[in-house]
C-alpha cells in the first residue's frame, strides 16, 4: 500500500458524505473485494465500494467534489486565521496556489515533527 493514511481519510470522507446525503437516515454499505491481478506473481488488487441510497450529487456540483469542504466556511468565519494546507497530492491547485485558497502556508505529505515545527513557526512569525 502506498499511503495508508491517505487511503483511510478517503474512505472516511466518502462514509462522511454518504451520512450527509441521507439526512432522514439509511444504511451506508462498504464493499471490499480482493481479487487476484492480472500481473505475474501472487499479487492481488482491492476494491473498495462506499454505497449509500442518498440523493446524489447535483450535476452543477459535479466539479467541486474534490475542493476541500471547511477552507471557506472557516475564512467566513475568521478572515484572519492562520490556515496551512496539507495534502498528499502536490498536483492539486490549492496545494501550488495555496494563498488565493485562503490559505497561509503549505505543508506536503509526508512530512516529519521538524517539518510541521517550521510551518507552525513562519505562522506565528507573520
Amino acid at each position: 500500500m502506498r499511503d495508508e493514511g491517505q487511503l483511510a481519510q478517503a474512505i472516511q470522507n466518502l462514509v462522511r458524505n454518504a451520512i450527509e446525503a441521507m439526512p432522514s437516515g439509511g444504511l451506508v454499505q462498504i464493499e471490499i473485494d480482493v481479487r487476484p491481478t492480472a500481473e505475474v506473481g501472487n499479487r492481488k488488487e482491492v476494491c473498495i465500494a462506499v454505497i449509500d441510497r442518498g440523493a446524489g450529487i447535483e450535476p452543477s456540483k459535479l466539479d467541486r467534489i474534490w475542493r476541500a469542504r471547511c477552507r471557506n466556511s472557516v475564512a467566513a468565519m475568521d478572515p484572519n486565521a492562520n490556515l496551512v494546507v496539507s495534502s498528499g497530492y502536490s498536483e492539486d491547485g490549492v496545494m501550488s496556489d495555496y494563498a488565493k485558497h485562503g490559505f497561509k502556508a503549505v505543508l506536503p505529505k509526508p512530512y516529519n515533527s521538524f517539518q510541521l515545527i517550521a510551518a507552525v513557526a513562519q505562522l506565528i512569525d507573520t
